[in-house]
């Protein structure tokens, strides 16, 4: 999926992707050279109110209590 670009230190998703393991594929092309990234990712209440968003986007986008990363590492049963 994609090309591999190296030199990617930013992404900004413009709104949120219809399911985790998409919005993970592109949040790790930042750091496929090993460099350190800064990854964004900017929504609305309407685009986590349409039904074919994944809950676990919409739990993701919604958690405030926890780290975002080990929300992603947990839904992906690695933490």
């Amino acid at each position: 999926m994609g090309v591999d670009i190296f030199g990617i230190l930013q992404i900004k998703h413009w709104s949120r992707p219809s399911n985790i393991e998409l919005y993970i594929e592109e949040k790790t092309r930042a750091v496929r050279d090993g460099q350190l990234s800064n990854v964004k990712l900017f929504y609305s209440g309407t685009d986590l109110s349409q039904t074919f968003v994944e809950e676990r986007i919409k739990s993701y986008c919604n958690s405030t209590q926890a780290c975002r990363r080990e929300v992603l590492l947990k839904d992906l049963g690695l933490a």
